[in-house]
């Protein structure tokens, strides 16, 4: 067996199962191991996955390494990877509302469970797929890609099939999530001139955030002595979530000033 195959195999495997966590569950709730050395004659590695929060959403249902991954209606995320190969992706579109995304490729349009479209989409996921499965196999004679659980085959893909699992193109993939807020936030700076330049702690981080409530700015510039840096307020917020193949960004947005929680004397709202 070619060491730098199984490395990478095992490397891949290990990435792949970690990224699906951290974009599914937000923080880690597996832990992944190698049980034992490859078979004689094969390109097979076991792996023990423990779960160390059985709460969590089980990330091996919705890649579609397991039984249950056949309960999901639109196909797991090895299905719809297999289905989009090459395809550019060019949006991802989810509404908080639904439990399910559509995907737009070229010349074609899918929906599928929101999970499954969040692991299918992304970059890291698509190519940790083409290192496991096509990149191995693709100068092998009839080759075979299979997934045991417990002793029970749960994928398969062979002949052709192995050669569909392509990275994620690299001019793929626009996705846009906008969700508005009402909450408390402090501001830490503030811009006399421009929307542009402000800054607030939110949820315990300093951030940017573009301010564009004028009626408020008119306020501050003409009650200049009533602000205090660190003063907390009440306004809406807009969250807009900007993704690419490539980048991932945040902007934040004050759309209204609600309240100053500041004493009656310096209240600007």
């Amino acid at each position: 067996m070619n060491a730098y195959d199984l490395g990478n195999s095992i490397l891949e495997t290990a990435k792949m199962l970690y990224k699906a966590d951290k974009l599914v569950n937000k923080e880690k709730t597996v832990e992944i191991q190698v049980v034992a050395p490859a078979r004689e004659g094969s390109f097979a590695i076991d792996f023990a996955v423990t779960l160390l929060n059985t709460n969590a959403i089980d990330i091996m249902k919705y890649i579609g390494l397991t039984v249950s991954s056949a309960s999901i209606i639109s196909g797991s995320a090895l299905q719809i990877a297999r289905r989009i190969r090459g395809k550019k992706v060019i949006s991802v579109v989810t509404n908080s509302s639904e439990s399910t995304s559509t995907i737009e490729v070229d010349g074609e349009v899918i929906k599928c469970d929101r999970t499954v479209a969040t692991l299918v989409t992304n970059p890291e996921i698509r190519k940790a797929m083409n290192e496991i499965i096509t990149r191995p196999l693709s100068d092998k004679d009839a080759p075979v890609f299979r997934v045991e659980v417990d002793g029970v085959e749960t994928v398969k893909f062979e002949g052709n099939d192995v050669l569909e699992f392509t990275p994620l193109p690299k001019n793929s993939l626009s996705t846009q999530k906008t969700r508005q807020v009402t909450t408390n936030i402090t501001l830490t700076q503030i811009n006399f001139e421009s929307s542009n330049g402000w800054k607030m702690v939110y949820e315990d981080v300093e951030r940017s955030v573009k301010m564009e409530d004028e009626s408020f700015m008119q306020k501050v510039r003409d009650n200049a002595k009533s602000f205090t840096k660190g003063d907390m307020f009440e306004v809406n917020l807009t969250i807009v979530y900007k993704a690419t193949a490539k980048t991932e960004k945040t902007k934040y947005i004050i759309t209204n000033v609600i309240r100053h929680r500041a004493a009656s004397d310096r209240k600007l709202v």
